[in-house]
């Protein structure tokens, strides 16, 4: 009996060194820090200035519904989001730190 719980415990204690080795995940950044939030306001205004707005309700409405509810899967609730329309020729996107996120 004894032989046989060696290997078990064995693993077990080898499963807690191996957890505890790890470094914890780094935390999110969020646009607390109101320079950084306002630089990325003002980083939003210069992309639509820039790109353009794409006028198109029903492709925003699709992004918008997909890009929600991936936010409400992963539990995001750390600041407000928001979708916006690009005209740009190539398929992309981007996001700012106080969250708008630009798709083309």
């Amino acid at each position: 009996m004894r032989r046989t719980l060696r290997r078990p415990v064995a693993v077990f204690v080898l499963a807690l060194l191996a957890a505890a080795s790890v470094p914890p995940p780094a935390r999110a950044e969020t646009p607390l820090d109101l320079d950084l939030f306002g630089k990325s306001l003002e980083a939003a205004v210069e992309a639509l200035r820039v790109y353009g707005v794409w006028e198109n309700p029903e492709a925003l409405h699709r992004v918008a519904d997909i890009g929600y509810r991936v936010a409400a899967e992963s539990g995001f609730t750390g600041f407000p989001i928001s979708f916006y329309l690009i005209d740009m020729p190539e398929p992309n996107a981007f996001a700012l730190p106080a969250g708008q996120i630009f798709v083309t």
